[in-house]
């Protein structure tokens, strides 16, 4: 998984929340959240795997602390193959420049990786790393993030 790849679905997951299709954009922040895990992203991997659970509380990324340790499990892994057959990432591309999404060099005005994926997700990397421990766990309250909805 590249930078590029996980820009992609996070791009995706947006447009499809904003289009109120959650189901998916669940799919889609689930794909994104193992690419972050992936790419050593964990606090983004950790917010993906909060807004799943947000939305579908009986997801089966939750039955695991982390999406790191989900990643371990049969049955999430089963789940995000039928998903990357279902989602390939040619299609995604496609569907993204049909809508007029132009892939330009944002990333390059970003300090790092995490600024940029936060910034698509539209949360400030300062609250990720209030809510989010380096490992993606959640340790903030769930009041406080009402306003950080994406």
């Amino acid at each position: 998984m590249s930078i590029g790849t996980l820009t992609t679905y996070l791009r995706l997951a947006f447009l499809l929340w904003k289009r109120h299709k959650l189901p998916d954009r669940d799919r889609m922040l689930l794909l994104s959240a193992a690419g972050a895990c992936l790419l050593g992203l964990h606090r983004i991997a950790g917010y993906c795997r909060w807004l799943i659970l947000k939305n579908n509380p009986g997801h089966m990324i939750g039955n695991c602390e982390t999406v790191h340790l989900g990643l371990h499990h049969e049955e999430l892994h089963s789940l995000l193959k039928q998903v990357e057959r279902r989602f390939s990432l040619e299609r995604i591309e496609s569907e993204l420049l049909e809508l007029g999404f132009v892939d330009s060099n944002e990333r390059s005005t970003y300090f790092s990786d995490e600024e940029f994926m936060a910034s698509i997700l539209g949360v400030g990397q300062k609250w990720l790393r209030e809510h989010f421990d380096r490992d993606g766990r959640y340790i903030g309250p769930d009041n406080t993030a009402e306003d950080q909805d994406s």
